[in-house]
């Protein structure tokens, strides 16, 4: 995936083909995600990014190298008896908040419904079958290692920015929003890549 075709325009457009919910307000967060369409496993090959506008009014993009899918590790070793979540793409409303990621350090934590598909046959490749509602999987929005580039372990569903340097920059437009009193509540966004290259 190309980042610089990954443009304001495209995204805003994205949004609005899928009629979506989209905010306007100074700092208020539109957050998302970019799922490539390589089929591969075990890469960081994704984006993850907030869509905003600046305090001059002017939309601004942050993008984040990412996986929205879980890593080879617990597709072949899935912690759920009805196996591995796979986030389905779609929006998700008011779904995540400020939390501790396993008690460790601040991250959006998942606080509402989610869908997903369940990868049981531990196979190593996403599968996109069973699909069903997930409220309390711990599905999070994370970050990896200092500069990962296998995800491994460093998913089993979450959406993980692979670089710290990076998520420190989406944590700090995360607490723009909060400083300008914007909900605590956050919505999370699932593209295909195909949603937002279409011509």
């Amino acid at each position: 995936m190309n980042w610089e075709d990954i443009t304001i325009d495209r995204l805003v457009r994205a949004y609005n083909n899928k009629n979506y919910k989209l905010t306007y307000g100074i700092y208020q967060s539109n957050i998302f995600g970019i799922r490539a369409n390589s089929g591969a496993t075990n890469k960081f090959d994704d984006i993850i990014g907030i869509l905003r506008m600046n305090n001059g009014g002017v939309r601004e993009a942050l993008l984040c190298n990412a996986t929205t899918d879980p890593g080879l590790y617990y597709l072949e070793n899935p912690t759920n008896v009805k196996g591995t979540a796979i986030l389905i793409p779609g929006q998700y409303l008011c779904s995540h908040k400020i939390g501790l990621h396993k008690n460790k350090y601040r991250a959006l934590v998942q606080c509402g419904k989610l869908r997903v598909w369940r990868d049981n046959d531990k196979d190593g490749e996403y599968d996109q079958t069973m699909p069903q509602d997930s409220n309390n999987d711990g599905i999070n929005i994370h970050h990896a290692g200092i500069d990962s580039s296998i995800i491994d372990k460093w998913s089993a569903g979450c959406q993980v920015v692979a670089k710290i340097s990076e998520f420190d920059s989406f944590m700090s437009q995360i607490d723009d929003h909060l400083y300008n009193k914007w909900s605590e509540f956050f919505d999370y966004t699932l593209f295909e890549q195909s949603d937002i290259l279409e011509k």
